[in-house]
């Protein structure tokens, strides 16, 4: 039977630890990285589009009926949104489509669209 030396730690544990640990300190930098960099600075403003269409848009249906798609034209000809830019001041267009009473946004700007946004509401 081998008995296990009292003197501590050898140089090769030593080296295999210090190993595994700057792997683990690698991957943990890697992950924060990719982290940071995959967070778009810019994407909360087009939030805020989607959050005002939106906004608007249940105000106009309250006081003009209930419709199934309210398109941004229409909010801007009854005065409800003047200007809707993005941040550089690019024009963005934009609906909102009703329903079951959930009102869900759609924009479309240069660098911007919504997910499912679809053209052909938007005519």
């Amino acid at each position: 039977m081998k008995l296990l030396n009292n003197h501590g730690w050898g140089t090769k544990e030593m080296i295999l630890l210090s190993c595994g640990l700057l792997l683990v300190l690698g991957f943990v930098a890697f992950s924060i990285y990719q982290l940071y960099h995959s967070v778009d600075p810019v994407a909360p403003q087009y939030g805020l589009l989607e959050r005002t269409i939106k906004s608007e848009a249940e105000r106009y249906a309250s006081s003009n009926g209930k419709k199934s798609i309210i398109t941004l034209k229409e909010l801007k000809k009854a005065g409800y949104i003047d200007i809707f830019t993005d941040i550089n001041d690019n024009p963005c267009d934009g609906y909102v489509l009703v329903q079951n009473n959930t009102y869900t946004a759609y924009i479309s700007c240069e660098y911007y669209r919504t997910n499912g946004y679809d053209e052909k509401y938007n005519n």
